[in-house]
């Protein structure tokens, strides 16, 4: 699968210029890109990752859902960000961009550019988050670089165990998962409970739940319970339909 989303119409900074300066460029580029493609797009990387609040409002009155910028690092997760009365998802990257890579080509060292990429993926992967594999025309996608670029790509693909989808399905799955809630209750000293509700208007799906559990708990029940660290239950939520709630009870014990 594939998605195109839009790096504005000529490339100069948007953040910084006036809300109206934004806005008239925003629309614009919805317009290119819908007589190209028949519909417009959800996804703006704004040049150089820079944005303000008025690029993310402008970006929102022209029809996109979602920013990929830089977010200092600050989470490895999606953010879901208020804009007025309205929201959008912010994908930020937490990993190298190819301009560190192009740093480590002119060492002339193909396996280096590899480690590196590999090192990231496996850092935002440990803490759960999004990993963006972001490179340019320019840089990794060189034909000189091109053979780390593939090595990279297909060590990441052979992971059984990440979700492999574009950004706008990322975006719909993340805002769908801001509408559930979780509930925890201990019933006595050996039994709780967890409610789980979908105050959203779409089914949720493979949804993980966690609760912190007392230094040395363990819990059993009819739910799937995955492996998780000391002190956590984690348990899968297969399907919530829009509204409904679900209640969970597990036994605990010491270990």
């Amino acid at each position: 699968r594939d998605e195109i989303g839009t790096h504005s119409e000529n490339h100069r900074l948007l953040g910084g210029q006036p809300l109206d300066v934004q806005r008239r460029r925003l629309a614009l580029t919805q317009v290119h890109l819908r007589d190209l493609l028949g519909a417009p797009v959800a996804g703006l990387r704004p040049p150089e990752e820079q944005f303000d609040a008025a690029t993310m409002a402008a970006w929102l009155e022209a029809g996109g859902t979602y920013v990929f910028g830089a977010n200092n690092s600050r989470a490895a997760a999606p953010e879901l960000l208020q804009v007025g009365s309205d929201t959008i998802v912010l994908l930020g990257r937490a990993n190298v961009d190819d301009f560190d890579a192009a740093s480590l080509a002119s060492r002339g060292s193909l396996d280096e550019i590899v480690k590196e990429y590999l090192g990231e993926y496996q850092k935002v992967r440990a803490l759960g988050g999004l990993y963006l594999l972001s490179y340019h025309s320019q840089l990794l996608a060189r034909p000189e670089l091109v053979p780390a670029l593939a090595r990279i790509a297909r060590r990441v693909r052979a992971d059984t165990a990440v979700w492999l989808v574009t950004a706008r399905e990322v975006v719909d799955w993340w805002r769908d998962r801001s509408a559930v809630t979780i509930r925890a209750a201990r019933l006595d000293s050996h039994t709780l409970r967890v409610d789980v509700r979908n105050r959203g208007t779409d089914t949720v799906s493979a949804l993980v739940a966690r609760v912190t559990l007392d230094d040395g708990e363990r819990a059993s029940g009819a739910a799937r319970v995955l492996k998780s660290e000391p002190g956590m239950l984690r348990f899968l939520v297969r399907r919530l339909r829009p509204g409904a709630e679900r209640t969970f009870r597990f036994t605990l014990s010491s270990r």
